[in-house]
């Protein structure tokens, strides 16, 4: 990616950046570019007569991205959110990259059938990931061809390495972090946020 020299708007002086991805021109206002891409606030605190940075990033990715901070109307779909989530990652756009994220669990039999290696996604990423999934998700994944699947089931089991507790109504030992999923048969039925009626441990 190559950024060219800054250009000065004369009535509102705001610099815009103008890039080139893959013979592809873009522009964007120097201060949207720092404040929603972080990867670009180290490259862009002086004022230069022009910038030479390297972005890996496919060019339909780069503009989805550019539109999206410009508040254009653009939506994730299965075919394009890991692309997305690991150039948001490097580009350091924590919210997009947790949006991606959710998204993917939220499709995860979807998005497991698109021809994309999933290795691509960090470790990182990958258990931030396996944190939103309950042991009650994952025995939903259909993923014949273990993409992703095995990933966020060591991710998981990982977790029951922290500590167990034991509920005092049924005496039931369990993981800390599966405490209030696990519905007890000894608790008191209560109304959780949603409507349903609910048994819960109690430590």
């Amino acid at each position: 990616m190559r950024m060219l020299p800054f250009m000065y708007l004369m009535k509102t002086k705001t610099v815009l950046v103008y890039l080139i991805v893959a013979k592809r021109d873009f522009y964007c206002k120097k201060g949207l570019l720092q404040s929603e891409m972080i990867y670009f606030a180290l490259h862009l605190t002086q004022v230069k007569a022009s910038y030479e940075i390297d972005v890996h990033c496919d060019m339909d990715v780069f503009e989805w991205l550019i539109n999206h901070i410009t508040r254009a109307n653009v939506e994730l779909d299965v075919k394009s959110v890991v692309s997305i989530l690991i150039s948001s990652n490097f580009l350091q756009m924590k919210k997009l990259e947790a949006q991606c994220l959710e998204f993917i669990h939220k499709n995860i039999n979807q998005v497991v059938q698109v021809p994309i290696d999933l290795r691509c996604i960090t470790a990182k990423m990958c258990s931030s990931l396996a944190q939103l999934f309950t042991i009650y998700d994952l025995a939903e994944i259909h993923d014949p061809k273990s993409k992703i699947e095995d990933q966020l089931y060591m991710y998981n089991l990982s977790r029951l390495a922290s500590p167990l507790v034991k509920c005092k109504l049924c005496s039931k030992v369990m993981h800390l972090d599966f405490f209030k999923e696990m519905i007890c048969d000894k608790g008191e039925l209560e109304l959780d946020r949603l409507g349903n009626m609910i048994r819960n441990h109690e430590l």
